[in-house]
C-alpha cells in the first residue's frame, strides 16, 4: 500500500488515478464508483449502458489525460469483480488502451488469476511482479532508519538482541515492527536503558513468533557469519542512564500502520 501511494505520487499530473482501497462487491459498484470519480451524478441503469457510459467519458477525455485504475487488497477480488475488470481492460480507442488496471495484493491473488475461469484476464496481464522478504542486511538498515526517523539510534539494542530479533522478523516489515515495539515496551517497564537478548524472547513469545533458522541472505551467508554480523557487532556503547526507550516505541507503532507490507506482494499491471 505504501509503494502503490509512492508510485502514484510519482505519476504524471495529467494521470487521473481511480483508488480503491478494497474490491467493490460487484460489477455495478465498481462501474457506479468509476462514473462518480468521472462527475457523473445520475448513472444509467444496466451494466452494459454503464460501461458504455463509462467507454464515451474515456474516449472525450483520453487525448488530455490518461486513466489509472488502482485495485488495492485485490486477492479480496471475486469471480464477478474479475470479469468486469476484464471488460474494463477491454476498452479501447485512439490507438490504445483507455485505462491501466493495477491489482495490488498478497500472494493469494496469484493463484486467484491462474483459475481456468480468469484465463482470458491472466493473459491479458502485461507486468507482474513480486516483492520478496527483507534481507538480514536490509531488515537491519530498516531498524535503523526507523529509529533515526524518531530521533534514536541502533544502540539502544545489544548486538545479540538485535541479531534474534533480525532472525525472527524474517524480513516481513509489519512483523519487525511489532517486535520492536514489544521490545522496547518490555525494556521500559523494568526501566533499562537498554534492549536485552530477554526482552526479545519475552516479546516473540508474547506475539507467538518463533526464530527460523533458514532465514538468510540470497547469498546463503547467514546472520551469524554474514557482514551484518559484523555491523551489529560495531554497534556503539548503549546510552546514557537518563535515556527514555519509551519515546521510541512509537516510531514502531505507527510504523506498523504505515508501512503496511505483506510477507509477499503481487502487483499486476493489465494492458
Amino acid at each position: 500500500t505504501t509503494l502503490t501511494h509512492h508510485l502514484i505520487e510519482s505519476l504524471p499530473k495529467d494521470t487521473h488515478v481511480f483508488w480503491l482501497a478494497y474490491p467493490p462487491e460487484t460489477p455495478d459498484e465498481l462501474y457506479n464508483y468509476l462514473l462518480r470519480d468521472l462527475g457523473v451524478t445520475s448513472p444509467p441503469t444496466g451494466r452494459t449502458l454503464l460501461l458504455d457510459e463509462i467507454r464515451s467519458i474515456l474516449m472525450r477525455e483520453a487525448l488530455q489525460r490518461s486513466y489509472v485504475l488502482v485495485v488495492d487488497e485485490a486477492h479480496y477480488s471475486n469471480d464477478s469483480v474479475l470479469d468486469a475488470l476484464k471488460f474494463l481492460n477491454n476498452l479501447e480507442g485512439h490507438g490504445g488502451k483507455l485505462i491501466q488496471i493495477l491489482l495490488v495484493g498478497q500472494q493469494e491473488l496469484t493463484p486467484l488469476l491462474r483459475k481456468p475461469q480468469h484465463a482470458s484476464l491472466a493473459q491479458r496481464v502485461s507486468c507482474m511482479r513480486r516483492m520478496s522478504r527483507l534481507t538480514p542486511s536490509q531488515s537491519l538498515q530498516y531498524i535503523k532508519s526507523r529509529l533515526e526517523r524518531a530521533g534514536g539510534a541502533l544502540r539502544i539494542f545489544t548486538p545479540t538482541a538485535l541479531k534474534l530479533l533480525i532472525k525472527m522478523g524474517e524480513g516481513v516489515p509489519r512483523r519487525i515492527n511489532n517486535l520492536c515495539h514489544e521490545t522496547m515496551l518490555r525494556a521500559s517497564l523494568r526501566s533499562s536503558r537498554v534492549i536485552e537478548e530477554e526482552d526479545v524472547v519475552r516479546a516473540g513469545r508474547g506475539l507467538r513468533v518463533g526464530v527460523n533458522p533458514l532465514f538468510e541472505d540470497p547469498g546463503k551467508a547467514q546472520i551469524r557469519s554474514s557482514s551484518t554480523e559484523a555491523r551489529i557487532e560495531a554497534l556503539p556503547s548503549p546510552p546514557a542512564k537518563n535515556f527514555n526507550i519509551l519515546k521510541y516505541t512509537l516510531a514502531f507503532f505507527f510504523g506498523g500502520m504505515i508501512v503496511t507490507m505483506s510477507d509477499l506482494l503481487d502487483v499486476n499491471v493489465f494492458s
